[in-house]
């Protein structure tokens, strides 16, 4: 027994420096081997995913999946429509593409359609592919002349300034109308005594605030004009809570949120103007508009 003893007290105990030396070592490594990792690029580095849509990086670059494909204007083979693009505002960059039907007699009248494209706000313009497509078939069908506006794009342009674009558009289209405008088909064509503002999605959004805008305070470009019509198809709107249907559609809850998008459109309403009222800038009633459900939202209606 004393024997086992003694050897149980000749085994040595490693002290503490011993043990931690490699520890210690293997712990600089890891750390070395962690400030070796490069860091993130910005620019390629996911800041908000909004696909469908678009994907915002976390450096500002907006990448869009839809709605970027260009439409020269020109004229259309299939309606004979002719379309050409106008600066608005040479330094705020703000253009629009014209449709003029073909086989106009000189200086006949026409009404005048001020259309906003949709688009969420954020993708799409006003030489979008299937916005050209549908103007050349409308201006064809009902004779008219139109102005399709090409506002600026969220999230690199918040909200207003979608609504703040197309203010100054619809002033230049009415000036533009009158025998002294600048510009030679609304000059000729252009009869402002039947304006109409016609769009859809985020683009009727728009031009309902707009509208109701002119309703309150007048037409810019003043001259008497009034809008006879506004035309909403698939209106774009929610209110200060979410509807049921809007809490699991991204593109219309909360994600878009995220853009600054939908929060400007809650907390910014148009002014509200009764439309059996002719007031200002709004000279009627007829206010047509499209069904306003998206997805499976119609019994939010």
């Amino acid at each position: 027994m004393a024997a086992v003893l003694r050897r149980r007290r000749s085994v040595q105990t490693p002290s503490i420096p011993t043990l931690w030396s490699p520890l210690s070592s293997c712990c600089h490594s890891i750390a070395l081997s962690i400030d070796s990792i490069p860091a993130m690029d910005p620019d390629t580095e996911v800041d908000f995913d909004l696909s469908l849509f678009l994907i915002r990086y976390k450096s500002g670059r907006v990448h869009r999946l839809m709605g970027t494909a260009r439409v020269e204007a020109g004229t259309d083979a299939v309606t004979g429509v002719t379309s050409k693009d106008v600066v608005i505002d040479a330094q705020s960059g703000l253009a629009a593409r014209l449709y003029l039907p073909g086989e106009v007699p000189g200086l006949e009248k026409l009404p005048v359609i001020v259309c906003i494209h949709g688009g969420g706000f954020v993708v799409h313009s006003a030489f979008s592919r299937v916005h050209s497509r549908f103007l050349n078939t409308l201006v064809a069908a009902e004779g008219v002349v139109a102005v399709s506006v090409d506002y600026s794009l969220a999230p690199e342009h918040p909200l207003p300034t979608a609504y703040d674009d197309a203010w100054p558009a619809l002033g230049w289209t009415v000036a533009s109308c009158s025998s002294s405008g600048q510009e030679p088909w609304l000059a000729e064509h252009g009869d402002t005594a039947r304006l109409f503002v016609a769009s859809d999605s985020a683009g009727a959004n728009i031009a309902h605030n707009v509208t109701m805008r002119a309703g309150k305070d007048g037409l810019p470009g003043g001259g008497g004009a009034r809008i006879d019509g506004m035309v909403l198809l698939h209106p774009f709107f929610r209110g200060g809570e979410l509807v049921p249907s809007e809490r699991t559609d991204p593109a219309a809850g909360g994600e878009i949120l995220g853009l600054h998008v939908r929060r400007e459109v809650r907390d910014r309403p148009p002014v509200h103007q009764p439309a059996v009222h002719a007031s200002g800038g709004v000279g009627g009633a007829r206010l047509p508009a499209g069904t306003g459900h998206r997805g499976g939202a119609r019994h939010d209606a």
